[in-house]
């Protein structure tokens, strides 16, 4: 019998994965062997898409 993931663990699994991978490739960076234009395409694979903040959530950001 097979045993169903929900997408949530899949989301986990592949995040702890690609934090493993980003953890790798920046002691490859840190040792010379990936360059810095590499590393900077690298981070910007990794990095969770930013959304639009509206112009009061920019001013509650500023008045922190």
């Amino acid at each position: 019998m097979m045993k169903t993931i929900s997408k949530q663990a899949m989301s986990k699994a592949a995040s702890s994965i690609l934090v493993a991978v980003h953890e790798t490739v920046d002691g490859l960076h840190r040792q010379g062997v990936v360059g810095k234009a590499t590393m900077r395409e690298f981070d910007g694979l990794c990095l969770a898409p930013v959304g639009i903040l509206a112009p009061k959530d920019l001013g509650a950001i500023r008045d922190a």
